[in-house]
């Protein structure tokens, strides 16, 4: 039985009470569809945030580490060591541990190791590390 089932049922029990001039069961019926109605917003939050969680889950599966960061998969790795200074294609797969550790989030440190020389700068906590 799915969300559309449910309010089906309102309806037809709110047309009930309607025929039965009943004003205090009516009140109760509209409560109880308001209950629902948050319900159903709620188990929409629910749902959103374990996708995020499971989409998080399968990208930590192929993260590996380069020096204080993470990145991406070992095609970014490799590429990070042929390379003097990392560009912005790059360094948009290279993500800030302290962020991953502490708030379970993947942060790119994209577009910040232009602004910070020869180190990498998370924008969210503001980690700072020339080890990548």
């Amino acid at each position: 039985m799915g969300y559309s089932d449910v309010k089906e049922i309102f309806k037809d029990v709110k047309q009930l009470a309607d025929n039965l001039k009943n004003e205090e069961l009516n009140s109760k019926i509209l409560d109880l569809q308001s209950s629902m109605m948050e319900l159903a917003s709620e188990n929409l939050d629910m749902r959103e945030s374990l996708s995020k969680v499971n989409d998080l889950k399968d990208a930590k599966k192929y993260l590996v580490r380069k020096g204080d960061f993470w990145v991406k998969n070992e095609d970014i790795r490799t590429k990070i060591q042929s390379k003097e200074r990392l560009e912005d294609d790059i360094s948009a797969y290279v993500y800030c541990p302290v962020c991953l550790s502490k708030d379970n989030k993947l942060v790119s440190v994209n577009n910040f190791s232009r602004q910070w020389g020869n180190e990498l700068h998370c924008p969210v906590c503001d980690f700072i590390s020339g080890q990548y």
